[in-house]
């Protein structure tokens, strides 16, 4: 559990440096190109860490798998990156990213109606706490 907390906090590091990170570098170029260049070079890392470290495991993995992963990643890089982006260059990144932050609200959703997992009060309590945030945030002018 406590891997999980540590691996949680560092992605949210990183997802919050990466916002600020895009906010500079589309000080000159557009959105567009922002995806294209962030979606290079975070295959190119993904995969040569992956393969350094899992390479039987991937080797191993069932064709179907692949496709699973391939539509995830078809949805979620390209799509979600050019959205993330301009709303970052359009809002700023702190506006952006308490925004984009409501990821555990469609999560929960999904994971309930696909997946048969059952709510609890504290995944409740955290999914309108989520929304209050959201809400003072983007009312604030």
């Amino acid at each position: 559990m406590l891997t999980g907390i540590i691996l949680a906090i560092g992605a949210s590091l990183g997802f919050g440096t990466s916002a600020v990170l895009a906010r500079l570098g589309m000080r000159t170029v557009g959105a567009t190109s922002a995806t294209v260049v962030s979606l290079i070079s975070s295959t190119v890392i993904t995969m040569s860490v992956a393969f350094i470290f899992h390479t039987p495991e991937i080797l191993a993995l069932p064709a179907g798998v692949f496709l699973w992963f391939l539509m995830a990643g078809a949805l979620n890089f390209p799509g979600g990156r050019l959205m993330n982006f301009t709303s970052i260059r359009l809002i700023g990144a702190s506006r952006a990213t308490v925004i984009i932050s409501t990821t555990p609200l469609f999560a929960t959703a999904f994971a309930i109606i696909l997946t048969g997992e059952s709510l609890n009060f504290l995944i409740a309590a955290g999914t309108l706490l989520i929304m209050g945030g959201v809400m003072v945030v983007v009312s604030q002018k």
